[in-house]
Parts: structure tokens; sequence; C-alpha cells
């Protein structure tokens, strides 16, 4: 009898600290995105801490020279394509963000009159003056890349890692996951030409990108998505550039999509749409199909980075689709994003 109720007790003992550990070790987590996470786990949001909990970089961790490396080995040619586009006044936007604006703040013919610069007026035979600029823009003007709590979610206001914006946002940009935790990106990148694959000059509007549609695509073009991609999708969109109505129209791929190539190894990715996933949403996401951009928490709750209205209409038209990918932010700290140009060298 006393043997049974050691053993009783020996089980039950064992149990609580089974149940302790699981409820310690999925806490943390927990705590952060608050209440409604259960409904997102394993799918638009991870059910761990995959860098640790104080990480704010999130998959660009991966890089390493080994990856350098073997990426640089992928330049055959030498040809380099300028993936940025143009921008200024008239440049499509997102309507959620201000307008890029440039003006001469100094002038050649402002020094002259106004007279203010002593240095200029005399001993300067060979009359140098000067011209800058100010620009007033949002980093996600143009060629952009998303620092990963750029959207975020919940009660809580969570980016990646489950960091609350309710209490790491302040008045002077992100406080956690800014433009300058976001590491140079040198890594191998595949282009995924879908409106060549559907046979069309652009995907039409709204038009879903659905896993089936890449792996169609990457068959057709013998492309492999690997561990640590840079992974670029290219709906045509880009060529709409810089028409305001035609190029802000929304195809991209699905938070499916998305999650299968994270799933499959992507590190970063790419459109050359105004906003990457398919817009409006087909259906939503959740149990109330209310999310609007699940695509943007899917990439970023997985540490992955997104950059939009990227170029790819040179290395559509030569048909590359594997490159060395190269890019690199401005460390604004605090920001939600950077302006970048990206390169491809093939």
């Amino acid at each position: 009898m006393r043997k049974d109720r050691v053993f009783v007790s020996l089980v039950l003992v064992v149990g609580l600290v089974f149940m302790t550990v699981s409820a310690f070790g999925a806490s943390e987590i927990e705590k952060r995105y608050g209440p409604g996470y259960d409904q997102w786990k394993g799918t638009i949001i991870p059910d761990k801490f995959e860098f640790g909990p104080d990480d704010e970089v999130g998959r660009l961790n991966w890089i390493n020279p080994t990856m350098v490396k073997d990426a640089a080995r992928l330049i055959k040619k030498g040809k380099i394509y300028n993936l940025g586009m143009i921008v200024d006044r008239y440049s499509p936007n997102w309507p959620g963000h201000p307008p890029f604006e440039m003006m001469t703040f100094r002038s050649t013919v402002g020094e002259t009159n106004q007279a203010d610069q002593g240095w200029l007026l005399n001993n300067n035979d060979a009359e140098i003056s000067w011209v800058s600029e100010m620009t007033i823009h949002c980093q996600h003007t143009g060629t952009h890349m998303d620092a990963i709590a750029h959207v975020v979610m919940g009660p809580q206001a969570c980016g990646y890692n489950g960091w609350s914006m309710k209490k790491y946002c302040g008045d002077w940009g992100l406080l956690k996951t800014g433009a300058e935790t976001i590491p140079p990106v040198v890594c191998r990148g595949i282009m995924l030409d879908v409106a060549a694959y559907k046979g069309v000059k652009c995907l039409e509007a709204g038009y879903p990108i659905t896993p089936e549609d890449l792996q169609g695509c990457m068959k057709k073009q013998g492309t492999k998505l690997e561990k640590g991609d840079c992974v670029l999708i290219r709906t045509g969109n880009g060529g709409n550039w810089p028409d305001k109505k035609k190029a802000t129209i929304g195809p991209g791929p699905t938070w499916q999509a998305a999650k299968w190539m994270l799933d499959n190894g992507m590190m970063i990715a790419g459109t050359d749409t105004v906003a990457y996933e398919c817009l409006p949403v087909p259906g939503g996401m959740g149990p109330l199909m209310t999310n609007p951009h699940p695509g943007h928490q899917t990439m970023f709750h997985h540490g992955a980075h997104i950059m939009e209205f990227v170029n790819m209409e040179e290395l559509s038209k030569d048909k590359v689709y594997e490159f060395l990918f190269v890019t690199m932010c401005n460390r604004f700290r605090g920001g939600t994003g950077s302006n970048i140009t990206p390169i491809a060298i093939n």
C-alpha cells in the first residue's frame, strides 16, 4: 500500500514538474504576444524564439563568411544589375506613407545674393560655390527594406520576437529592431519570374501568387530554393514604374506562399510591388478572417525582412535567375525601414 502511495506521489510530482517546465518554456513568448497568441501560433507566429528572446536581427543572423564566399562564386560574367528604382516627387508611394520631396537647400545664386558665407566673398578668384539639398520623405519610399517591426499586430502591437511597440516605440523611432540592427546583406539571390511563367507582361491587380505558382515557376526556370536565399518575386509590376496608378496595384504572394518559402529556407524576400503581398487579401486570415496583412506578419514574425519596389526588369530580360545579391541599409537608429539600392551580380 505504501509503495502504491509512493508511486502515485512520484507520478504526480513528475507530472507537475513536466507541466511547470512546459509552461515556463512557453510563457515568455506567450507573455510577449498576449491574448490571441494561440490562434496564430504555428502559422503566422512561430512557437519558439529561433534566435533567442533578445534577438532583433532575425534570419539575417544566418549570414556568415562561408555563405558569402559561396554566393560570390555565382559570379560568372561580372554583370551588375541595379535593382533600385529612380525616385522623385512624382514617384508612386503607398498611401499610408508621406510623399518624397527634395528641395534645394543652398544654391550658387542664393549664396551670392545673400552673401552670408564670408569665406566665399574674399580670396575666391576661382568663384567657388556649392549646391546642397534637403529631402523630406519616408524610408519606405521607392526601393526599400522593411524593418521587422514595421507592421505589428495583436493587443500588444507586437513585431518580430514579440517586441511590443506599445513599450518599444518612441517619438524618435523604434527602440527595438530599428534599421540600425539590419546588417549588410550578401547572399545567394534567386528571382522567380512569375509573370513570365504565367505568360503575361504583368500579373493582374490582386492576383494571389500561391505555393503552386512558385513551385511551377521554379520548375520551369530550373531554380532551387536553398537555406539563406534572398527570394525576389517578379510580378511585372516593376515595369509600370513610375505610373502612380499602375505601379501601386497589388499582385503578390499569399501568406501561404510566404510560409512555404520560409519553411524551405528563405532568409529575405522582395517583390516589385508596393506592399509585397497580394492585396486585397483573398479571404483574409484567422478566425474572423480579418487580417489585412497576413503576408507581412508571417514574414516579420519569422524574422524575415521584406523589400518592396525591387526593379527586376533587366534580370527578367536577360533571364538571370541566380546571382550574388548585395544590399545595405541606412543606419538610421529607430528607423522602421530603409531606402536601399540593391544589386545583383551575375
